[in-house]
Formats: structure tokens, sequence, C-alpha cells
């Protein structure tokens, strides 16, 4: 159990270190989202947590142990060889993103669970935790480092979402222009299919590394929810990364509170709160909100409205010039 920092009670350190974590966690979803949605492959997330399940009973056939480190190692390659599976399906076999990756996912799903009928029937592969999460758990395991005590998932998924802001900062130009039209990118040399293999790596590492967090099937929520809520707010790309990580930010710290009082799953219930969030953004978006809407409809109903009076004042005006009696109608 980690012990600081030692300002804190108990409860409120292991508050502090749960938030931190799925704040991590959330916020490298919430960026890889945005151009997850952007390029309408959401269900990517949902296809390698399924892909995954051979990496698993591979790395326990392999090991005989449910250790996290092979079964980490084990999920990533799965992951990683479903993304380029899928990116072969469409470059080379003409199929359609969305079918390449239901092609590759139902197979290797099948497969993972042919596995662990034949090889693994009585092995409990904590089915649970990699769905719902365990995410009020993070403080259980932990790292040494700097002579104090860090929980484990904080590394690894901190190295994620080093690595995909480093892969912002570098290849910036490249991967605005192979979010929108890879074709184009690549055309002018911008390596847009490349910047489309990269994220659909980052994507399965991220989806590995959340295992343990936020659960393999909620992390479609967090890789869908706050860049679905940041598009309906902003224009820009660089505007939607950032106000995706803040609804991520407010989904982490009131689904936690909110599972607190409620006694129920953190990582469900940061879920429903990015879920309120979207709702909300739904509502009040000033540029595609439905309130917005409805009243931007209403303004210009009335708008065409006075038009069409004024234009039948103006054709009355107009006969009645012509028919002499334009003086009867200045005098109404």
């Amino acid at each position: 159990m980690i012990d600081w920092p030692s300002f804190l009670d108990t409860d409120q350190q292991i508050a502090f270190w749960t938030i931190l974590v799925g704040i991590v966690c959330n916020s490298c979803c919430a960026l890889l989202g945005c151009f997850l949605v952007l390029r309408r492959m959401s269900m990517l997330g949902d296809a390698i947590s399924h892909a995954v399940l051979p990496g698993l009973a591979m790395a326990f056939i392999l090991t005989g142990t449910l250790n996290a480190l092979p079964m980490f190692i084990g999920a990533a390659v799965f992951a990683m060889l479903t993304a380029g599976l899928s990116r072969l399906l469409s470059s080379v076999g003409n199929t359609s993103e969305e079918s390449g990756l239901g092609i590759v996912f139902t197979s290797l799903f099948a497969l993972g669970i042919l596995l662990i009928q034949v090889f693994a029937e009585n092995v409990h592969l904590d089915r649970d935790a990699v769905l719902e999460g365990a995410i009020e758990y993070v403080t259980l395991e932990t790292t040494t480092l700097f002579g104090l005590q860090w929980p484990t998932s904080l590394g690894v998924t901190s190295i994620v979402l080093i690595g995909v802001l480093i892969w912002l900062a570098l290849f910036w130009k490249q991967i605005k222009a192979a979010s929108f039209d890879p074709v184009y990118a690549s055309a002018i040399g911008l390596h847009g299919h490349a910047m489309l293999a990269v994220l659909v790596i980052l994507v399965a590492l991220c989806v590995v590394a959340a295992f343990k967090i936020v659960g393999t099937v909620l992390v479609v929520a967090m890789l869908v929810i706050p860049a679905a809520s940041a598009q309906l707010i902003c224009q820009q790309l660089s505007r939607m990364l950032g106000v995706s990580v803040l609804f991520a930010i407010a989904a982490t710290v009131t689904g936690y509170y909110a599972a607190w009082h409620l006694n129920t799953n953190a990582a469900g219930m940061m879920a429903v709160m990015a879920g309120v969030g979207y709702f909300g953004a739904l509502l009040f978006s000033p540029s595609q909100g439905l309130l917005f809407t409805q009243h931007h409809r209403r303004k210009l109903k009335q708008r065409i409205f006075a038009e069409d009076i004024l234009g039948v004042l103006f054709r009355y005006e107009e006969s009645a010039e012509r028919t002499g009696d334009a003086s009867s109608l200045r005098g109404m």
C-alpha cells in the first residue's frame, strides 16, 4: 500500500493515486480517440480488446503463469498483430477499414476461445478485472522508484502517454494531413498511411495498458466519448485534443467520487460520467448543440417570416403604384 503524500490520510492517498492513474490513462485514450473519431475508426479499441484474447492464452501456455508481464507482452503482440493485419487487408485486400477490423478481430477472438478451451480450460484469466477494470486497487501493486512506492499502472500508462505526446510533437503536420486525407498526405510526401499505422499501434498499446485500469470494454468508452464530445464543441484539431482531455479528466474525477458514494465500480462510473459529459456537449455546444440549433432555427424562421411580410408589402406597394392607389397605401 502506498503511504505518501504523507499530508493525506489513507483514504485521501488512495483517492489521489486512483484519480491520477485514471487521468493519465483516460487522457491518453482521449488524445488517440480524437483521431479515431475523425477517421471513423471508433470501434478499433473494441476490436483490439477482443483480439488480444489469444495473446493472453498464449502467454499462459508458454509461461505457465498468470503474471502481469507475460500477459501484457502477449496481449500487446496480438493487439499490434490485429492492427497490422487489418491495415494489410485494407491496403492489399481491397477491403474497407471496418471490414478488415471485423475479419481480423473475430478470427483472433475465436482462436483465443479455442486455445483457452484446449489448453487452459480450468484457468481463471481474471475476466472481471479485464472487462470491468480494477482501478480501485491500483495502490496495491507498486514499484519502488527514488526510494518511494509508485503504482505500477501509473508507470505503464505514463510511458504510453509520453509516447503519444512525442508522436504528436514530432509529426504534427503529417498527423493532421493523415487525419483528414491520408491518400493526399502520402502523395505529397507526408507519409499519411504510415501515420495511420502508427496511430493503430499506439491505440493497441493504450488498450493493453488499460487492462487493469478501466477494463478492455470500458476503454472503448474513453477512446470514443471524450473525443466525440470535443468534436461537438471545437472546429480545430488542436483545440479538440485539449477539450477531449478536459472531458476525460472531468469524467475521471466525478466518476470516482460518484462511485465512492454509491459503492459501485469506479471505471464503469467514469464511463457513465463521460456519457453525461457528451450529452451536455450535445445540448449546450455553441456550434452544434441541440439548444443552439433550435435557437438558430427559431431565429431563421422569424427572419423568413419577416422577409415574407416585407415582400408581400413591397409587391402590394408596386401594384398600388401601377393602379394609382399608392397614396392610399402610404396613408395606412
